[in-house]
């Protein structure tokens, strides 16, 4: 079966069926009752045989059978079986001419073989023949995928037949339609002719003249206005002469200028009238294009100069072209960005990540996010994309990017972010910093296998009051940088440290046992004294400390956990005061006997 068989290619075959049997079964009453207007349609125009009749009730059938589609087996099977009978029988009528055999309808008839000259006057006309040839073989050729595409040629072939033999009919040649008035084609037996190879034709989607008919193309518009009308004039202007000629109207001569005066006005006008609408098209077409031109020059401009980068690469990343805001971005020429891949322009770190955005944008279509890429003098941008892929009929899928540079926007966010975390005295985390990261690490260490201990120290500084009152407010605050920095000089690189407020500082140590919390005490009072020793200021830094764990149930909040580091620090502050009290000599605070009594727990 051909390639596109549709649902309205079925209906065709169907409408055909039914008009080719309804008529042929009233040819067959016409004979059984004798009703000549159903045997010619016309009075005086030839009959349509019995055999006829039966011809076209097979093919009528045969259609039937053949609108049941690809889908159903044996409707093709018996569609081909049944062309080939009927091609069959066309073949046997010709047969009875070329070798003077008796007509095989002279039987069906009779049912007697010996009236010969009856049998003759009932036999097929041989253009009949001819067309049931032409037409068992198209249908067969339809119901067969292997020799669908014979199926137009010979429907063509015995359409023309058909024409051939309706021109007879009305020009009066009767060896266009039949050898004797007795023997010749019926008017609705050309019609029916006419439908099924029309049919044939119209359904066989592979067919070339199909395809061009069917067509929305300008050649496809003017082969439907034309074709009827080099049809249909030329057989009508060529009829009217012929009666004209025979009332004895006018002689041959003025009816043969007559004729080709028609055809040619006929013909010129068409001709001019075709010709003005492809005048017209055309222009549309220039001006469509002019149109066009200024679009794609707009486009271009736009593509170009556009702020932000505009790329196209292929599924592999591999780049199509860029426009010139992106090679000034990344300080690029042109030839040096179009392929080669995207992967190329990022940093080595961040490769990696090459694979999963194809992917992503393979699969979903769309691809946004934040990408760093490298310039050609080796500095790190940041910009914002937004990738879609993009398919078009006839060439291959790409990727249409659009990315902005927003390195400044992200840098400055990052700045914005350290403030909103840092204090802006000491560098340190602040308040909100600390709490941040130490909720984290919290979240962290109570994973299964990764808990390794956490411990808080919260340090107050002695002595802040008196300095500045002393010595004012901005020696104090360098006193208290002074102690950030001795604080951040004996931790580890993982502990994080904290101004909490004011003169207090907060210390949250990562994997601290005991004994290591006395250790990092012991270098915090160390450091100190070394401070003190080598600054050369007019205050002296000290700092209480208190120290509390951290428990990772759950039932305790980090500012529950700090407040009992701060009651551990409080009652320290008390012990290191009554203690200057009753020792004059502040040398003995730092003597080794009394510093693990200088670290409270809580």
């Amino acid at each position: 079966m051909v390639d596109r068989f549709s649902p309205r290619d079925r209906l065709y075959l169907i409408v055909s069926s039914l008009i080719t049997i309804s008529i042929a079964s009233l040819a067959l009453v016409g004979w059984g009752a004798e009703i000549d207007l159903l045997k010619s349609v016309v009075s005086g125009f030839p009959n349509m045989k019995p055999i006829t009749a039966v011809c076209f009730l097979i093919l009528g059938t045969g259609f039937l059978a053949a609108s049941l589609g690809p889908k159903r087996s044996f409707g093709l099977m018996t569609a081909r079986s049944l062309g080939i009978l009927i091609a069959l029988i066309g073949l046997a009528v010709l047969a009875s001419y070329a070798f003077t055999l008796p007509g095989l309808s002279g039987t069906l008839v009779l049912g007697d073989t010996a009236g010969w000259q009856l049998a003759q006057d009932h036999r097929m006309s041989p253009h009949g023949g001819v067309s049931f040839l032409l037409t068992g073989l198209a249908l067969a050729a339809f119901s067969s995928r292997k020799a669908a595409w014979l199926s137009a040629p010979f429907a063509l072939a015995a359409l023309t037949v058909t024409y051939a033999a309706m021109l007879g009919q009305l020009y009066h040649a009767d060896y266009f339609y039949g050898v004797n008035k007795i023997n010749s084609m019926a008017l609705h037996s050309a019609f029916l002719f006419a439908v099924n190879s029309a049919t044939l034709i119209a359904v066989n989607r592979n067919c070339r003249l199909v395809r061009l008919i069917s067509s929305t193309s300008l050649g496809g518009q003017a082969v439907r206005r034309l074709l009827p009308v080099v049809i249909l004039v030329p057989t009508f202007v060529g009829w009217v002469t012929v009666i004209g000629q025979e009332r004895g109207f006018y002689d041959t001569g003025f009816g043969s200028a007559m004729f080709t005066l028609i055809l040619v006005a006929v013909m010129a006008g068409v001709v001019l009238f075709y010709g003005q609408a492809m005048h017209a098209s055309d222009r549309k077409r220039l001006i469509v294009e002019a149109d066009l031109a200024e679009k794609e020059m707009r486009y271009r401009e736009l593509f170009d100069y556009s702020q932000g980068m505009i790329c196209i690469h292929d599924l592999d990343g591999n780049l199509l072209t860029v426009n010139k805001a992106g090679l000034q971005l990344l300080g690029y020429d042109e030839h040096e960005m179009t392929g080669r891949s995207l992967f190329d322009f990022m940093p080595a770190e961040l490769r990696s990540t090459f694979d999963a955005y194809i992917r992503q944008v393979t699969h979903e279509g769309i691809a946004q996010g934040l990408l760093e890429l490298k310039t050609k003098g080796g500095k790190t941008i940041t910009v914002r994309f937004q990738n879609i892929l993009a398919t078009e009929a006839g060439r291959d899928p790409y990727v249409l990017g659009h990315a902005i540079d927003v390195t400044e926007l992200v840098e400055a966010q990052q700045q914005l972010r350290e403030l909103s975390l840092t204090d802006e005295l000491t560098g340190l985390l602040n308040r909100r910093g600390f709490l941040t990261l130490a909720e984290q690490q919290l979240r962290l260490e109570r994973h299964a296998g990764t808990a390794r201990g956490l411990t808080l120290l919260f340090g107050d500084m002695d002595g802040l009051k008196t300095i500045n009152d002393t010595l004012g407010h901005e020696a104090g605050s360098e006193a208290i940088v002074s102690l950030a920095q001795v604080l951040t000089s004996v931790v580890r690189s993982s502990d994080l440290v904290a101004r909490w407020g004011g003169d207090e500082f907060v210390i949250l140590s990562v994997g601290a046992a005991e004994d290591n919390i006395r250790l990092m005490f012991e270098r915090i009072e160390t450091a100190i004294a070394e401070y003190n020793d080598t600054s050369g200021k007019a205050y002296q830094v000290a700092c209480s400390i208190g120290v509390a764990p951290v428990t990772l149930d759950g039932n305790r909040s980090f500012e529950e956990m700090i407040s009992e580091a701060d009651q551990a620090m409080y009652m320290e502050k008390k012990r290191r005061k009554a203690k200057r009290a009753n020792d004059a000599d502040t040398t003995a605070l730092q003597s080794s006997d009394l510093v693990p009594n200088s670290l409270a727990w809580y």
